[in-house]
């Protein structure tokens, strides 16, 4: 438990071989800064390029702000926090970035699973990256995920057959794109419920290929979709899906509940700039129901 607000400078910080909780006590919102100080060496030492990371244990953050802004001059691969084989539980937690150094705020190797619950991503360039190793498990409840995509998976290798499963449940996408598969070849199946895409395209690259055949699959229901563009492939939009009617033919699912509109957040942000200090209560919707009752042009 931290009794202090900080901010508190870590690089490299790992727990492995046991289960932590790392908490802030009552009346503090510490805040966990990734040091560039302490990254002199980050091009030789790769643990230096995350904050905290997760080896085959269990991590629980309660009430944390984890920030960073990692050196633009060294073309590594940035993380907040990295997970390998390894669970991460967050509640009440704001991830962040506010430069343009192209970063992952949470990434999955070797079979983890990640949940969080009342979260902010902030800023990233990849919210949250996958890379499919083995089969990777995301759970998102109540979060705001504002960044430039919202999940990116991928398999390290195209022969690789690991899969992911996501559950996103009353959660704000802000992003530029919502998710991107263009690389994971294998399945990925998606649980949605209740969650706003306030998106400029939902996906330039849902599968591997145009022609490609491996399994994607959407179970949704009470979503509100606030976008430009559904699905794109090789910089054209998949002409199958325009609309919502077409989105339900794609994904051979009913979609209950689900709806078109633009969404009157509370204050306007564009894709970035991204400060730290960003508040998640400017995506709160200023009408009580986002339903065609009160649009009769939605769908």
């Amino acid at each position: 438990e931290i009794t202090g607000n900080g901010p508190f400078d870590v690089a490299g910080v790992t727990i492995a071989g046991k289960s932590l909780t790392i908490r802030g006590a009552e009346g503090f919102e510490p805040v966990l800064v990734h040091k560039l100080e302490l990254l002199q060496d980050a091009d030789r030492e790769k643990e230096l390029r995350y904050g905290l990371a997760v080896r085959g244990s269990r991590l629980s953050l309660e009430g944390l702000r984890i920030q960073m802004d990692p050196d633009p001059r060294k073309k590594v691969a940035w993380t907040a926090i990295s997970l390998d084989g390894g669970e991460l539980r967050a509640v009440n937690c704001n991830f962040s970035q506010s430069n343009n150094t192209p970063s992952a705020g949470i990434e999955l190797t070797g079979g983890s699973k990640l949940a969080l619950q009342n979260c902010v991503l902030v800023g990233f360039a990849r919210a949250i990256e996958m890379v499919a190793s083995a089969d990777q498990q995301v759970q998102l409840e109540n979060c705001l995920v504002y960044s430039r995509v919202g999940l990116v998976a991928r398999s390290p290798n195209p022969k690789d057959t690991f899969g992911i499963t996501a559950q996103l449940h009353h959660c704000t996408f802000h992003v530029a794109e919502v998710v991107n598969l263009a690389a994971l070849s294998g399945a990925a199946e998606f649980d949605s419920e209740g969650n706003i895409f306030h998106t400029d395209t939902f996906s330039t690259g849902m599968r591997p290929g145009a022609s490609s055949s491996v399994v994607r699959k959407w179970d949704g229901r009470r979503n509100v979709f606030d976008l430009t563009r559904w699905l794109t492939s090789g910089g054209q939009a998949v002409r199958d899906v325009k609309d919502l009617e077409t989105w339900r033919k794609y994904w051979k699912t009913k979609e209950e509940g689900s709806y078109t509109r633009a969404v009157p957040f509370a204050k306007s942000h564009q894709v970035g700039p991204f400060p730290h200090n960003t508040n998640p209560n400017d995506w709160r919707p200023t009408i009580d129901r986002l339903t065609p009752d009160h649009d009769p042009n939605d769908q």
